[in-house]
């Protein structure tokens, strides 16, 4: 009898829910401890910037993505295992609401793009300039990034098949 090849690692979208959930979680809480941690102490990793979103840009506030990200990945973690209504919903509308954060970011650090560099090349600093705008472009790609696993996300929690995992009684 010849077996039916299957490409996928899991073997139900339960089996990938309940993987995605755990992976979330884990690295929500990998990455939430530490943040919360430079609140009370000052150490030394607490200047770093784990996941560059904000491209040097000095409006935008660095704990939000030691803080506020990480808490998310682990609110987001949390609602795809929680089964019912209330757990697919909450896992769509966080989802909806860090793509457009994501696409938001991305939009200001392009417009804001030509300008810190036109800026930098007028003030005489080629080399702060060219190091500025490096971290404005990888900024730019991991919102661009970041946005698009976001989209996958949606598509994937809007098919039938999972749908009907959360809609069950």
């Amino acid at each position: 009898m010849m077996q039916h090849f299957m490409p996928d690692i899991f073997t139900s979208d339960e089996a990938f829910l309940a993987y995605a959930s755990r992976m979330l979680t884990g690295i929500g809480l990998f990455f939430l401890l530490p943040g919360l941690s430079c609140i009370f102490f000052s150490w030394a990793y607490c200047e770093w910037e784990f996941v560059p979103l904000f491209g040097g840009l000095p409006s935008m506030h660095t704990s939000f993505s030691g803080i506020a990200l990480p808490m998310a990945t682990l609110l987001l973690g949390l609602s795809l295992d929680m089964k019912g209504i209330f757990g697919w919903g909450s896992s769509l509308l966080l989802l909806l609401c860090l793509n457009a954060l994501f696409i938001t970011l991305a939009v200001v650090l392009y417009e804001n793009l030509a300008f810190e560099q036109q800026k930098l090349v007028i003030s005489g600093q080629e080399a702060v300039s060219m190091l500025r705008i490096g971290q404005f472009k990888i900024s730019l790609i991991v919102n661009l990034a970041f946005a698009l696993i976001c989209t996958f996300g949606l598509i994937y929690l809007l098919l039938p098949s999972v749908r009907k995992i959360y809609w069950q009684p």
